[in-house]
């Protein structure tokens, strides 16, 4: 074990489940610490029966499923709830949880309705939130700054100030590709 975190688990029938673990800095201190990375279930010589992968964003965690590609979106809210599960073939489910009126006394991790799965749209852009300070996606064109501001008590934990000096004119562009029939 590391920093006393478990990184192997072995099952009654000799199955393997393998954890690797990180840190998710940022440049404001709230980063987490000691977050999975990686699980693995597997026999200990070479079939494997899952390998997962996770990344962490502002109110996000991507789950991928390293076999098939797949990925699970789970979103949350700023105290910690998951709001929304999507995948990447257009389905979601969400939660709401609200603490006024009839709710007024109900704890801040209660679920007041869920939604059936739904088909939805996906944003294809990469970092959406424009979350990564470095290695974006995001091409800025026009005459301005745009600053990543921590906001604590605002839907989501990030925002952007963009500003632009009177007559300039400030936008971001993003080339996404797209495969017919697929995305």
């Amino acid at each position: 074990m590391t920093h006393r975190l478990l990184t192997r688990a072995k099952g009654p029938e000799e199955i393997i489940a393998d954890f690797t673990y990180g840190n998710t800095d940022t440049a404001d201190g709230s980063g987490l610490q000691h977050v999975v990375l990686t699980a693995k279930c597997w026999d200990g010589i070479s079939t494997i029966a899952s390998n997962t992968s996770y990344e962490y964003g502002p109110d996000l965690c991507l789950v991928k499923d390293e076999i098939t590609g797949n990925t699970l979106r789970y979103h949350f809210n700023d105290n910690g709830n998951c709001t929304g599960v999507d995948d990447g073939l257009g389905y979601a489910v969400f939660a709401e949880y609200d603490q006024s009126g009839a709710n007024a006394d109900a704890p801040v991790n209660y679920v007041t309705s869920a939604s059936r799965i739904q088909r939805v749209v996906n944003n294809l852009l990469a970092d959406g939130l424009l979350c990564k300070t470095a290695g974006s996606a995001w091409t800025k064109h026009g005459t301005g700054t745009i600053e990543q501001m921590y906001n604590g008590s605002g839907f989501g934990r990030y925002e952007r100030k963009f500003t632009v000096a009177n007559g300039n004119t400030l936008f971001l562009s993003q080339t996404v590709s797209v495969t017919a029939k697929k995305t």
